[in-house]
């Protein structure tokens, strides 16, 4: 293996705890019929730690492998590039050259030339449907003799007939368990007697699951007993022992604000996979906010989210899950009082019925769940303050009949606005565009964006991609925060307004 791959990937069990085991009985299960390409998955609920045992298996082997890859959220990943990009960084990354792959089937000869002869280890990490393994390894005999699969997944069926063995990942026992609270609770492996009691009772509670354990432990660091009591306290109080309840505590902790970005996080920016300086901006309240900054950090402290290294943010589903729960108990059992909108039922109800109000601050959905629908013109009408909106889909198709009689209004608040297949020639003759920061309007029907002038101030990224009837680009002068412009595969688009050129901000161009 080279030395650039050597130092990229470097063990990093330490404060690991109840590890030790699986990743043997992993090892051990790609090991049989060493000279075979095998591939081996790991099951398990989220937050019981597959990701974490196929990162610690990956990183101790690959130094035995000629080629390395561990291709992170590819569920995800799928989603926001779709999956030609996810094979091109799989493909790239194994024989370290910059590869271009335009299909969904096998690989280009050479490639698999040059992969006959390699011994390679792959993580695919967070796959959720069997088309996507097809897709990115194919079959086992595209790679040398001793290559090794890892594929993490919380759905058996999608390894079940894609891998040689199953391996389900197990809650912690109790010493393991109570080990990986103290090292959360206390920052250190000795426990103070006064402690112990306390700790046993949290340990019980959590039920093995590492998630729950590192939350706790780091809900409850720095504090004095009694407020442990009085967390336990409040644990025994609660309706069930489900971790939505552990993960609550987290959330109450946090004040108003830091409970509103939460929130937002959880219903809708959390699937989006958004750099951090994107959501500081989206989130604002006014422009002097900085409170963003802090909030953000608040929430990473309490490990309600996390931040990748290329500065992405993102959130457990069981998290995720936690806050979807908090918005709908403030709606009364009456949806379109919601202030986040995310659940596909209720998106379906409140459209179909034109039922939406001035709460709804969010709505995030995919396309096929209302593609059927025939929507009112002044549908956004009683949604006055949104500012979120992502009406998402895979297929070009989706969504194109939704609006026969148009579209008179869409919010002055909104700050993102995605509408992949966007039926019509253009953005309503009274949209105001002034609060806009992303704009994507991939695979629409747009002959223009919109008519007239308007303050683009706040705009960083507007994103045309595939709209194959737009013919013109408004006048981006006023736009100069614009960093992203993407118009590729505007067919009918033959020119483009000189403003852009004036723009030193811009940083794409495509």
């Amino acid at each position: 293996m080279s030395m650039k791959l050597n130092a990229m990937y470097t063990s990093n069990s330490k404060g690991l705890i109840g590890i030790e085991k699986p990743i043997a009985h992993i090892k051990s299960l790609l090991r049989k019929g060493s000279n075979e390409a095998r591939a081996v998955g790991i099951w398990g609920m989220g937050g019981i730690g597959k990701t974490t045992i196929a990162e610690e298996v990956f990183y101790r082997l690959c130094a035995e492998f000629h080629g390395c890859c561990f291709l992170a959220n590819v569920r995800e990943e799928s989603r926001k590039h779709g999956i030609i990009y996810l094979k091109e960084k799989l493909y790239s990354t194994l024989l370290e050259e910059d590869l271009k792959i335009d299909t969904t089937n096998g690989l280009p000869s050479y490639v698999k030339k040059k992969l006959g002869s390699m011994k390679v280890l792959i993580v695919l990490d967070d796959v959720n449907d069997s088309d996507q393994l097809k897709i990115l390894v194919g079959a086992h005999d595209w790679f040398g003799s001793g290559s090794k699969i890892i594929i993490t997944s919380r759905d058996k069926q999608v390894l079940r007939n894609e891998v040689d063995h199953i391996y389900k990942v197990g809650v912690l026992d109790f010493d393991d368990a109570l080990k990986l609270f103290k090292m959360n609770a206390f920052k250190q492996n000795h426990l103070e007697i006064e402690y112990y009691e306390l700790s046993k009772r949290i340990v019980n509670y959590a039920k093995g699951i590492p998630l729950v354990l590192k939350v706790l432990g780091h809900l409850l660091c720095g504090k004095d007993k009694e407020l442990w009591e009085s967390q336990l306290y409040k644990l025994k109080r609660l309706s069930s022992k489900k971790i939505y309840d552990v993960m609550k505590l987290s959330y109450d902790d946090l004040d108003c604000k830091e409970k509103k970005i939460f929130l937002d996080l959880a219903c809708f920016f959390s699937e989006l996979f958004l750099e951090v300086d994107y959501i500081k901006i989206l989130l604002k309240d006014s422009k002097s906010d900085n409170s963003i900054v802090v909030g953000l950090e608040r929430l990473k402290d309490k490990s309600l989210i996390n931040v990748s290294e290329d500065n992405i943010v993102y959130m457990h589903d069981i998290i995720q899950k936690m806050g979807w729960e908090i918005v709908r108990q403030e709606s009364n059992e009456n949806s379109g009082s919601l202030s986040r909108l995310w659940d596909s039922d209720d998106i379906y109800k409140i459209l179909k019925n034109n039922k939406g109000t001035e709460a709804i601050r969010s709505i995030r959905t995919h396309l096929s769940v209302i593609k059927k629908l025939k929507l009112s013109p002044d549908i956004f009408v009683r949604m006055s303050k949104l500012q979120f909106m992502d009406f998402h889909s895979e297929n070009e198709f989706d969504g194109l009949d939704i609006l026969p009689e148009g579209l008179e209004y869409l919010p002055t608040e909104l700050r993102y606005l995605r509408w992949m297949n966007y039926p019509l020639k253009s953005l309503p003759d009274s949209f105001s565009a002034e609060n806009l920061v992303i704009l994507d309007l991939s695979y629409s029907r747009l002959e223009t964006l919109w008519h007239g002038e308007q303050n683009l101030e706040n705009l960083k990224q507007v994103i045309l991609y595939g709209s194959k009837f737009l013919k013109e680009l408004p006048d981006f002068s006023t736009a100069i925060n614009l960093e992203v412009l993407d118009i590729r595969f505007c067919s009918q688009l033959t020119s483009v307004n000189a403003s852009i050129f004036l723009l030193n901000k811009v940083k794409k161009l495509a």
